[in-house]
């Protein structure tokens, strides 16, 4: 409801930032992904501790999660540098590429974040339990998959979400933070 409100306010309001209305609606969009296509799934799956569902739904729920998260990230990433860029090169040729080319900016994102929700793709499928009475199993997402190649994925999974973004984040919103205090 919450991430709802969001699009009608940006789409309908009357906004001040057209630009930044749409790195909003990007996060709104993305975090709808997740919570209406994603969470029920998950939940389900953690709280029964087996994959009820059409094994169909497997894999396109683990993309459609990897992909949300990614595209989170980066947008927050995005607003994140352009804030800096904002505060600190207001009259550049950065601030002014980040002004014109929002939507291709979204859409890179969108792109990437697809494209490395796809990798694990035909790895990940239901993984039919045989004692088990009904045919249910475990949604799995590293069918023949070495320990190498796993740990190497969570690793970048971690760098792409998590690492680099945080580390963007801290650094920019704590310069924009320092220049606000010596105002």
């Amino acid at each position: 409801i919450g991430n709802l409100t969001v699009l009608i306010v940006l789409f309908f309001g009357k906004g001040h930032s057209k630009r930044l209305n749409k790195y909003l609606a990007n996060l709104a969009v993305s975090d709808l992904f997740i919570g209406v296509l994603c969470a029920p799934f998950v939940y389900w799956n953690f709280m029964l501790g087996e994959w009820i569902f059409p094994p169909a739904l497997c894999p396109a729920t683990q993309f459609i999660l990897l992909s949300s998260v990614f595209v989170t990230s980066a947008t927050l990433t995005v607003i994140g540098v352009e804030r800096y860029v904002a505060t600190f090169f207001a009259f550049s040729r950065a601030y002014f590429w980040f002004k014109v080319k929002s939507t291709k900016i979204i859409t890179i994102i969108w792109l990437a974040g697809l494209a490395y929700a796809a990798i694990p793709l035909e790895h990940t499928y239901v993984d039919i339990q045989v004692a088990t009475s009904s045919n249910s199993g475990q949604c799995k997402y590293d069918n023949n998959l070495s320990v190498g190649k796993k740990q190497t994925f969570l690793l970048i999974n971690f760098l792409l979400t998590f690492a680099v973004p945080s580390v963007i984040l801290i650094f920019s919103y704590t310069a924009i933070i320092r220049k606000l205090i010596r105002i």
